[in-house]
């Protein structure tokens, strides 16, 4: 599935969490406003949906280079939190196109450069390419 049709299907969960494409092309860039309702009790944005835009911008990373993937094994490294009102940037790049596994790594930064994580997916090539 090319990127474009994978946005536009995935279209209600990116909606969803808030999620918005910014450049398609590498590396891909997405964005997530943190709402009020994305903090937890701590104060700060849950994980959750800082992982949940990292495993996205990994998949059109793939996507963008030609591959259906989907994800094997996903790490992510939390550096600092995102709190309400903050803009968290996605930046996805491919380290590795191999024929049965490829690799991805994002960062996601606020809006100032900040990193706040880090993020590698091993995805199977669903394609074979």
């Amino acid at each position: 599935m090319n990127l474009q049709k994978r946005v536009t299907a995935d279209a209600p969960l990116l909606e969803l969490l808030g999620i918005r494409c910014g450049d398609l092309d590498e590396p891909i860039v997405l964005y997530l406003d943190v709402r009020q309702e994305m903090i937890n009790a701590g104060g700060m944005c849950h994980g959750g949906f800082l992982y949940s835009l990292a495993d996205t911008a990994c998949a059109y990373s793939l996507s963008q280079a030609g591959v259906a993937a989907a994800t094997l094994d996903a790490s992510i490294t939390y550096l600092k939190p995102a709190h309400a009102g903050e803009t968290v940037i996605a930046r996805a790049n491919v380290l590795k196109l191999g024929r049965r596994v490829c690799h991805s790594e994002v960062r996601l930064e606020t809006a100032s450069g900040e990193l706040l994580a880090t993020f590698r997916g091993t995805c199977v090539n669903a394609t074979g390419n």
